[in-house]
């Protein structure tokens, strides 16, 4: 058709707008099937998962396929028999009688469009995965021919690079929401800075680090420690992460110890970090830092420790104190028990844990999920 090769210009860039924002594949697919004349269009993120499709294929005709047509594809066969890569219309794949003849035609593709004709291509997407663009139009309009083809050859290398920078940006955001996540459960302080110092992430403990302010804080968004010596010690620490992060000669962090009037000094671990993505997967160079509060202890929350170890409520309130260096005087006391039954509990607590000493249970302890549970 003339009038589809003015259109994939548009398409082109249409295509790579929503590789960086899901709300826009719909549109994308409406698009190419506009462009080629075509009563419905699909794309593939991963064969058989749909990443969009024309609104003829609503949530029921997709599941039906996925769950029956999929395996009755009369187009599936020979298409991937072509070759990944390879562009195909219908004449590639089958004869109009025997299509017409087709269960595949006739119970799901007739009621949603007539869609007869085909012309499109499977593709590489990462390893493992492949992708699948597919547009169709009813019989009464015809094979796609050749200028069609070569319009389609012109658009689909385009698209296929979206699907696959979109599929970078996915997992890049996949990869940095399980390290924040992390970070939010390590019963830990942590913070991600610039080389500068500016603050890229910090989580909740070393939020409340910062709010405190005796020992570290946030002056303009910029780290800094609350005493000058402490403050050159971490500038120097970060750049030095900063320089071995990106590549060139620098250390590996190191440690700092930051005083704080009348309490233990906070200690601070530094390395280099890598957090970020610019554009389609370009690392950011940043340092993180490690920060621990001796005069905090370490959580250890009971629910987890009953599913753990099968501890009765008590039993795993007991444990938890246990790993907060509380002495069993000073558990009896809170609670109101006497000390034999402290112990009677204590017996059980180990039978259930497999260990025979407090300091081997609040190891144990320790070392399993249980200080993760927020």
């Amino acid at each position: 058709m003339s009038s589809t090769r003015p259109k994939i210009g548009e398409l082109i860039v249409q295509a790579y707008d929503a590789a960086q924002d899901e709300s826009l594949w719909p549109s994308v697919v409406s698009g190419i099937a506009d462009a080629f004349g075509a009563s419905s269009a699909v794309v593939w993120s991963g064969y058989p998962q749909i990443l969009a499709a024309t609104e003829n294929f609503d949530a029921q005709a997709l599941d039906d396929y996925a769950k029956y047509y999929y395996h009755h594809d009369a187009w599936l066969a020979p298409a991937l028999k072509l070759g990944v890569g390879k562009m195909f219309t219908s004449a590639d794949l089958i004869s109009d009688a025997e299509f017409e003849r087709s269960e595949f035609y006739n119970d799901f593709l007739r009621p949603r469009g007539d869609g007869f004709y085909i012309i499109g291509s499977f593709f590489h997407i990462a390893s493992g995965q492949m992708g699948l663009a597919s547009v169709h139009r009813p019989r009464g309009q015809g094979r796609y021919d050749e200028a069609e083809r070569q319009c389609a050859i012109e658009f689909i290398p385009h698209l296929i690079q979206a699907i696959q920078v979109r599929h970078k940006l996915t997992q890049a955001d996949i990869q940095r929401q399980i390290g924040l996540d992390g970070l939010e459960r390590s019963q830990t302080a942590a913070i991600v800075v610039t080389g500068n110092g500016i603050i890229l992430h910090a989580n909740k403990d070393a939020e409340a680090m910062l709010q405190a302010g005796d020992a570290i804080r946030s002056v303009s968004g910029q780290l800094a420690a609350a005493t000058k010596s402490a403050t050159e010690r971490l500038t120097m620490l970060i750049r030095g992460a900063i320089d071995t992060a990106a590549g060139r000669s620098g250390s590996a962090g190191g440690t700092v110890a930051i005083p704080r009037p009348n309490r233990p000094p906070l200690t601070v671990l530094v390395a280099p970090f890598r957090p970020a993505q610019e554009g389609a997967g370009a690392p950011v160079p940043a340092a993180l830092l490690f920060l621990r509060d001796p005069e905090r202890a370490p959580g250890s929350p009971s629910a987890a420790l009953q599913q753990l170890f099968g501890l009765t409520a008590a039993e795993a309130t007991i444990a938890n104190y246990l790993t907060r260096g509380r002495s069993l005087t000073e558990i009896a006391a809170r609670h109101n028990l006497s000390l034999n039954t402290l112990r009677t509990h204590l017996r059980n607590i180990f039978s259930k844990t497999g260990t025979n000493r407090q300091a081997e249970l609040v190891a144990l302890i320790m070392r399993t999920v249980a200080p993760m549970v927020r």
